[in-house]
């Protein structure tokens, strides 16, 4: 992804990162190895984009064998976003099932999001920014 940000950032108003479940799979990286790379990232975007909206979203549930890797990276995404000025959007209520997996009706293969996946990730993110579009609104004029 940090390959790129030159064409992908260009006076954005507001940014949304997810990213991180694929760097778990397979067990080949650990989360606090992944944590710094999208660390490094989202310091590139913020020096990118330093006055745009920034979201994070914490990584999406996966199956419950991922469920204890996943939650380590979301604690950790979760103080990047507040070192890098961003906001962190936290689809584990959303998404996840008691077991920590994603939750069977919004996926076919407890990976990858089907359509009521989707919709529940876009409610999550319409409330995020209502409010941060409503914090940053111009006041009334004097």
């Amino acid at each position: 992804m940090a390959t790129r940000l030159d064409t992908a950032i260009n006076d954005p108003l507001a940014i949304s990162l997810l990213i991180g479940t694929n760097d778990l799979g397979g067990g080949k990286r650990k989360p606090e190895h992944i944590a710094a790379s999208i660390q490094a990232l989202a310091r590139d975007i913020r020096k990118r984009a330093p006055e745009a909206i920034f979201l994070i979203n914490s990584v999406m549930p996966r199956s419950r064998k991922y469920s204890r890797d996943v939650r380590a990276l979301n604690v950790r995404l979760r103080e990047i976003a507040d070192m890098e000025g961003a906001v962190f959007v936290d689809l584990w209520p959303a998404l996840a099932d008691a077991d920590g997996a994603l939750r069977k009706e919004f996926t076919a293969d407890a990976l990858h999001l089907n359509g009521a996946g989707y919709a529940a990730w876009v409610e999550v993110l319409r409330k995020e920014l209502s409010v941060l579009s409503l914090s940053n609104a111009p006041g009334p004029q004097e």
